[in-house]
């Protein structure tokens, strides 16, 4: 797998819309995406990205553990991650 561009991302329409990554370099300009939801949501994806790694380790974390309020206390940070990730490709 390639190692994607650092985040946070950012979307900027000073002088033209693009993306920029956390280095401040453009990744994405305007001719590749028409609307600005698509901007958002390109912008969220280290984001989601982030979230579904997270996930994915408090998912090993309480189905190794053989307490039940592991398991419990692993849904409650998987649910957090999925939050901050949708609001995050919704635009909040």
């Amino acid at each position: 797998m390639t190692t994607p561009s650092p985040a946070p991302w950012s979307v900027s329409t000073d002088p033209y819309p693009h993306i920029r990554d956390g280095n401040d370099n453009c990744i994405l300009a305007r001719d590749c995406f028409p609307k600005e939801a698509d901007a958002i949501l390109i912008r969220a994806a280290p984001g989601m990205l982030s979230a579904l790694n997270g996930a994915y380790e408090f998912c090993q974390q309480g189905l190794n553990s053989p307490h039940p309020e592991h398991w419990e206390a692993s849904l409650y940070d998987i649910l957090e991650l999925v939050q901050e990730a949708i609001a995050k490709a919704e635009g909040a």
